[in-house]
């Protein structure tokens, strides 16, 4: 039923498309004979819906053709009967064309363009040369001349369907690029946050194992003392650590799997994670009405091998200064400037927003800090932002970041980045 009903609408929008079309037309004074564009837009249908039956397409063409210009000819022909059946060769044509096409091209194993093209040139010639006769007799005497035209007519038709297909199948590829990158886009940045937890996860099993050990530690050093529930306590307190670092390890070991930390699509270019990042950010920035510009100064380019890192540094530094800007509630500008020297790779991160008070300013690397909360909830967003920008930056890449910040007028973050350590696999 389903597949009944996708036929039907299918057939419908192409004899919508034929009747309109067929209104296109040069006119020959040979009873009611005409050259329309519709053949051109036809065979291109049938190119892009090679399930389509033609034969059983063409007589729902045709049908509809008799009823579109059997109600458009009532005013010429008087009634629409006459209109219908003065316009019958047409059906003839389209019939015609239905079967050439079903037999040299429907009904073959392999559906090639040339294959398509000889059967649509065939097809033009052959349905004209029929409805022809059908119009005014057997072609003989002077009306064979009329043979040159109908195949000059043929082979323009076709080279006209045929560049009509390219221009399609080249649009559709330019679509599916695009579509394909934003799922890529989509798909990356998705990597990169992952990546960025991971890292995050990868430190704190140190600060867990320390943990651990210093819970044990304590449970030594109370073996000698009298209170044995203070004892116990300790222990418990360091096997429930060794089970929260088991937990830890076997998710970092799950994600593993999917290599998200062997870098799944291995080194890329610093100028292509830029503007993968800035496109990323466009439509936020956009609709905050906020200016986001990329101002790449670079000698020449470089190769990221933590991209995913990098990235994460990129990201975390825009997302910021856009919600500073936003929840200023003001129009504003962010510039995201690449620079280098000998031995660094320079990313400054530069907007217009509130800026930042001066005892602030050290503060918002610590882990915990956050100006953001949701209204709804009061609940504070957990600030580990711009703490895991500074230890990627520093740890990462070997760098060192710093902030200037004027109250009122915006912010700058600059991160200093090793080109070497940016490199390094």
């Amino acid at each position: 039923m389903r597949h009944l009903r996708t036929l039907i609408v299918k057939i419908s929008i192409i004899a919508l498309l034929d009747a309109i079309t067929s209104q296109i037309y040069i006119g020959y004074d040979l009873n009611g004979f005409r050259i329309s564009m519709s053949v051109i837009i036809l065979p291109v249908y049938y190119y892009f819906n090679p399930t389509l039956n033609p034969i059983i397409t063409s007589f729902g063409i045709g049908l509809f053709g008799l009823l579109f210009r059997g109600i458009i000819g009532i005013g010429v022909f008087g009634s629409f009967m006459a209109a219908a059946m003065a316009d019958f060769p047409i059906f003839v044509f389209d019939m015609s064309y239905g079967f050439i096409y079903y037999f040299i091209v429907y009904l073959a194993k392999e559906k090639t363009l040339s294959r398509w093209i000889l059967a649509i040139c065939i097809a033009d010639f052959a349905s004209n040369l029929f409805e022809l006769v059908v119009r005014i007799g057997p072609l003989v005497g002077e009306k064979i001349r009329l043979v040159d035209t109908l195949i000059t007519v043929a082979f323009i038709r076709t080279a006209l369907a045929t560049a009509l297909v390219f221009v399609l199948k080249y649009y559709n590829i330019i679509l599916m690029k695009d579509e394909k990158y934003e799922r890529y886009k989509s798909m990356y940045t998705v990597l990169s946050d992952l990546k960025s937890e991971i890292y995050f996860m990868q430190n704190n099993m140190e600060y867990i194992e320390q943990v651990m050990g210093e819970a044990y530690t304590l449970y030594e050093q109370l073996a000698d003392d009298s209170d044995p529930k203070s004892r116990q306590l300790s222990l418990k307190i360091a096997k429930d650590v060794h089970e929260i670092k088991k937990n830890y390890s076997k998710v970092i070991e799950g994600i593993d799997k999917i290599g998200v930390t062997q870098n799944p699509y291995g080194a890329f270019k610093v100028r292509e994670l830029l503007e993968i990042v800035v496109k990323f950010f466009k439509n936020e920035s956009v609709n905050a009405k906020i200016e986001l510009n990329m101002v790449d100064l670079l000698n020449s380019d470089h190769v990221v091998s933590e991209h995913l890192l990098f990235v994460s540094v990129i990201r975390n530094l825009i997302s910021n200064s856009i919600e500073a800007i936003r929840d200023s509630r003001k129009e504003g500008t962010i510039s995201v400037i690449l620079t280098e020297d000998f031995e660094h790779l320079i990313l400054t991160v530069r907007d217009n927003g509130p800026g930042i008070k001066d005892k602030d300013v050290e503060a918002i690397f610590e882990a915990g800090y956050s100006t953001k909360f949701n209204p709804s909830t009061g609940d504070i967003y957990r600030g580990l932002g711009l703490t895991l920008v500074k230890d990627i930056v520093e740890t990462t890449f070997n760098g060192h970041i710093k902030v200037k910040s004027i109250l009122g007028s915006g912010t700058e973050i600059v991160a200093v980045l090793d080109k070497l350590a940016l490199e390094e696999r």
